[in-house]
C-alpha cells in the first residue's frame, strides 16, 4: 500500500518557530497504513516569504480550509506546544462545519484547555 493510499492521515503541527521537517522521520518510523502529513505554517521553511499568523483567530480559518479537502479518508491531528492548541482548534471548527471529527487527537507539552495556566501571563 502506498502512502497516499493509506488508512489513516495524521496531521502534525509543530511548536511556535517550528517546522514541518521535524516531522519528516516519523514516515519511516510509523506502520505503512499512516500516511503523515507535517503542516508548514506561514513565516517558516518553503513558506518563509509568508508573514506569519499571530493569533490563533487567524490561523484556523486558513488552515481549515486547507486540510479540509484532504478530510477524505480517516485522519488524526498531532500538535506539540502551541500545535497542540492548534490541533484542538481545528477539531472544534472540522465539527463545527459538520466535517467529520479526527478519530484521535494526541498533544503534547501543552495543559488541557479546561486546566488554569502554571503561570501567571
Amino acid at each position: 500500500m502506498s502512502r497516499t493510499e493509506a488508512e489513516l492521515r495524521l496531521f502534525c503541527l509543530p511548536h511556535a518557530g517550528g517546522g514541518g521537517a521535524f516531522f519528516h522521520p516519523w514516515r519511516a518510523a510509523l506502520a505503512p497504513g499512516i500516511e503523515v502529513r507535517p503542516v508548514v505554517l506561514p513565516g517558516r521553511e518553503s513558506r518563509i516569504r509568508e508573514l506569519p499568523y499571530v493569533t490563533m483567530e487567524q490561523a484556523i480559518g486558513p488552515l481549515a480550509e486547507l486540510i479540509a479537502p484532504q478530510l477524505d479518508r480517516p485522519y488524526a491531528l498531532f500538535g506539540h506546544s502551541l500545535g497542540a492548541a492548534v490541533c484542538y482548534e481545528l477539531a472544534r471548527r472540522f465539527v463545527a462545519l459538520g466535517l467529520p471529527a479526527p478519530v484521535r487527537l494526541f498533544v503534547s507539552a501543552r495543559r488541557a484547555p479546561h486546566l488554569p495556566a502554571r503561570r501567571a501571563s
